[in-house]
């Protein structure tokens, strides 16, 4: 069909059989379109093709694939931006927002808000020994702002405390999308090969060194391993974990290191940061609410035995009696 300078709403299938220009771009983005599994997958891919093939009806004597690329980025930047503002805007504040650009964008990218504040990292630093409390408020924070990333069928997959801000009135916000995984568009096929673990190793959960590329027990992981690290300033299973760690890691319990921290809420770190999925926090929300009241399952009707109440005080003691035995040894050998 020869090129019109009237936009034209068609169908996409019908715009790719008739227009011999579509023959290349327009394969590629159709094909991206139709592989898509989900609505936010769907959608991102449905802005590129309506926006290529305005573009196309739109411009026909300037058109070129240059040009045409440029307007379907900035068309994509401007979707992408709405995504973000219309979910995150309304259903957490602790999420970084995006700025809408005003300009015609040559590449793809996305402009922030500024906020003055410091990251978790630093305040990890400053507040060595924090009380229950305070971390309880930054993670139920946390936590707002990853279920508007699970809502979306999105996983950050980068959590670590360098990519959490505290702002000056204590809001918590999570930064950096860059890893982000986003159902739909990570089902299409890529010519190269990609490395599941894309954030912080410290942070990683097991699953990625096993191939997977995350879901929100991923987020979980990260989760739980940097409110234990708040709490006691290490990693729940001492260092990264890596494929040739799985087998021999070992949780060492948070009382350990901060005595005074109840045995249930503990636990529930302990099931944030378990090494099988099957035995970890499904959401987010459960987690939140174990930190903060008892789990059922957390709580023994009968006393919890010393060795696992105060595992250093026990060793110690029995260091003693070894120590003293050993005293009393030599004495009666001396005799």
């Amino acid at each position: 069909m020869p090129a019109s300078s009237h936009t034209t709403k068609m169908p996409v299938a019908f715009a790719f059989l008739t227009c011999p220009l579509l023959g290349t771009k327009g394969l590629a983005v159709v094909i991206a379109d139709g592989v898509s599994g989900s609505g936010a997958g769907r959608e991102a891919s449905a802005a590129c093709v309506y926006g290529f093939l305005n573009d196309y009806f739109s411009t026909p004597e300037s058109w070129s694939v240059k040009t045409s690329g440029q307007r379907v980025l900035g068309a994509l930047n401007r979707w992408l931006c709405g995504q973000t503002q219309h979910n995150y805007a309304t259903d957490s504040h602790h999420v970084l927002k995006i700025i809408e650009p005003d300009s015609r964008c040559r590449f793809l990218y996305y402009t922030t808000e500024y906020i003055e504040g410091q990251t978790l990292r630093t305040w990890m630093v400053d507040n060595p020994r924090p009380t229950l409390s305070a971390v309880r408020n930054l993670i139920e924070q946390l936590v707002a702002g990853l279920r508007a990333f699970h809502r979306l069928e999105m996983v950050h997959r980068d959590l670590k405390p360098e990519n959490i801000l505290i702002d000056t009135t204590q809001t918590v916000k999570i930064i950096d999308f860059g890893s982000t995984k986003i159902a739909g568009i990570d089902e299409i096929q890529t010519p190269y090969e990609r490395n599941p673990a894309l954030g912080a190793l410290d942070y990683a959960a097991p699953e990625y060194f096993e191939g997977h590329t995350g879901n929100p027990q991923t987020d979980i992981y990260a989760l739980g391993a940097i409110t234990y690290e708040m709490l006691t300033g290490k990693l729940p299973y001492g260092s990264a974990l890596s494929l040739r760690r799985l087998k021999r890691a070992s949780y060492t319990s948070i009382k350990h290191y901060y005595p005074e921290v109840p045995t249930w809420v503990d636990a529930a770190i302990r099931k944030a940061v378990h090494l099988d999925t099957r035995r970890r926090y499904n959401v987010t929300s459960e987690f939140v609410h174990d930190l903060i009241q008892p789990a059922a399952e957390f709580i023994s009707p009968y006393p919890l035995p010393l060795i696992e109440r105060n595992p250093v005080g026990v060793w110690k003691g029995l260091a003693a009696l070894f120590f003293l035995f050993d005293l009393v040894l030599l004495y009666l050998l001396d005799k």
